[in-house]
């Protein structure tokens, strides 16, 4: 078709019949009724190209397009100001199934990058068993904690220490709970007086109470800023090797929990508690405490995994996963090493009798590490006559 056609049909085109309709809510809606324009158009143009000038009707030419439509198919309609909305699902079944059934493969082995590796091999060749069976494992340092490049911290804890006495003196309930952690702490050998006030090279960790309102059995939980720089810039987060992540993502343990008929859920109490640190690098995790405002500050030692320090849930996750790697039992090391997010154990069963075995089992198992499982949840009541 050529121009001159194209102006002669709009020219000619009957727009009396022709309504715009407006939503309610500003949005133009789509309606069926602008495809059926379109098909006329189509038709005219066809109808152009097939009839010759020998065989076309007498005025032909001048036919409005609207009658022409009523002719071969019918009234036009009302148009309907249109605005078309489509979409492509690209979804293939194939494809969602493989993804799928790829959560249920358990890799051979675990892709680290070379900073991953080390901290890995650093782990390995600096853990092992204590004669009661708990793990004594190392802080894997990056860098010599020395003087140039740690720095001085004291200062900088020390007057964290007189802001929360400042605290304290506003808020008394907060001091006892705080000192009744520390003593707790304390009496279970977590935290022990250095016979040194300022160890060189060392790393005195700021720290603060924070109250649990919502916790079932603590009420208060001392945090530690394993990020607080030192005079030289640097805090003892930044000189800790990048520590890969062993556990399986949270959406791949749901995933193959719900097709089990029966879900078992557990964590591990205190889990951080029970990894000790070797002792050479217990001066990484120093503290300054006083009971009294007009007593001398004491330096003390965390002894174990610490929260606050970045590579602390990678060594307590790491030592889960080690106790799984020991199992004989192929079920409940697969369980270990791959139904814990950190301390909590989502997996099932569809027979209720194994899932028995499987509680019991695993519990069994964390226990050689001193590890105690505890808050079972499940949908099989029985579990619990059976323990």
């Amino acid at each position: 078709m050529d121009d001159s056609q194209v102006e002669r049909w709009l020219h000619e085109l009957d727009t009396e019949d022709v309504e715009v309709i407006e939503s309610e809510d500003d949005e133009v809606q789509p309606q069926p009724d602008l495809q059926a324009l379109v098909r006329e158009l189509e038709l005219r143009e066809y109808e152009e190209e097939r009839l010759s000038e020998s065989d076309k009707p007498s005025g032909s030419d001048d036919v409005p397009l609207s009658q022409l439509a009523t002719r071969r198919r019918g009234s036009v309609g009302k148009l309907h100001a249109t605005l078309p909305n489509s979409g492509i699902d690209y979804n293939n079944i194939n494809m969602q199934m493989s993804k799928f059934w790829e959560l249920e493969e358990v890799p051979l082995k675990r892709h680290l990058n070379p900073k991953e590796k080390a901290c890995e091999a650093h782990f390995i060749n600096h853990t092992f068993h204590l004669e009661s069976g708990r793990f004594s494992i190392s802080l894997p340092l990056k860098d010599s904690p020395s003087e140039d490049c740690l720095g001085e911290s004291y200062t900088l804890a020390k007057k964290r220490l007189l802001t929360l006495e400042k605290r304290f003196r506003k808020q008394p309930d907060v001091k006892l709970q705080y000192i009744k952690f520390i003593r707790e702490y304390e009496e279970l050998e977590y935290l022990t007086e250095s016979t040194i006030s300022k160890p060189d090279p060392s790393y005195f960790l700021c720290h603060h109470a924070v109250f649990k309102n919502n916790s079932e059995s603590t009420m208060i939980r001392v945090v530690f800023h394993g990020s607080a720089p030192t005079s030289s810039g640097h805090s003892i987060n930044d000189i800790l090797m990048v520590s890969p992540n062993i556990q399986k993502i949270l959406f791949s343990i749901l995933i193959r929990a719900r097709q089990h008929k029966y879900i078992l859920t557990s964590d591990v109490e205190k889990i951080y508690r029970q990894v000790l640190i070797h002792e050479q690098d217990r001066n990484m995790q120093l503290i300054l405490r006083r009971e009294d405002e007009s007593l001398p500050m004491k330096t003390l030692t965390l002894n174990t995994v610490t929260y606050g320090i970045t590579s602390s849930s990678y060594l307590s996750t790491r030592c889960l996963w080690q106790i799984g790697e020991e199992c004989s039992d192929e079920r409940i090391k697969t369980i270990i090493q791959h139904d814990f997010l950190v301390d909590d154990l989502i997996t099932g069963s569809d027979d209720d009798y194994t899932l028995i075995y499987i509680q019991q089992a695993v519990t069994s198992a964390l226990k050689r590490g001193c590890f105690n499982l505890r808050k079972f949840n499940t949908n099989l009541p029985l579990i619990f006559h059976k323990r």
